[in-house]
């Protein structure tokens, strides 16, 4: 996972990669027809940032996995529409000290 070589706790793009992925081919053939929405992710691998919170979403004490009833769910969406997100994900602690929610959405979706 993109985790092992991410330090959640900075928000410094010197430290922490750039894993943005562009959608707008792919939407674009959902738009126009080309692509059934069903079909749109097929192949695809995604990148997913958890923000741990209890049963929902932990780290697996044995693998350092994701885990929780979150994690469950997106395994089954992935195998019913076939894409990838177990090799690019992010196990996050949240807020570092004085951030807001907008910057840390903001900040994760430019990951």
């Amino acid at each position: 996972p993109i985790q092992e070589g991410f330090n959640t706790s900075s928000r410094s793009s010197e430290e922490n990669p750039d894993h943005k992925t562009n959608w707008c081919t792919i939407e674009a053939e959902v738009k126009s027809g080309q692509k059934p929405l069903r079909d749109a992710l097929q192949g695809q691998q995604i990148s997913v940032v958890f923000e741990l919170y209890s049963y929902w979403v932990r780290e697996d004490p044995q693998t350092g996995d994701a885990a929780g009833h979150i994690p469950d769910v997106l395994d089954e969406l992935a195998r019913r529409a076939g894409f990838e997100w177990r090799n690019s994900y992010i196990l996050s602690s949240g807020l570092v000290p004085g951030e807001t929610y907008t910057e840390y959405a903001v900040y994760y979706t430019g990951v």
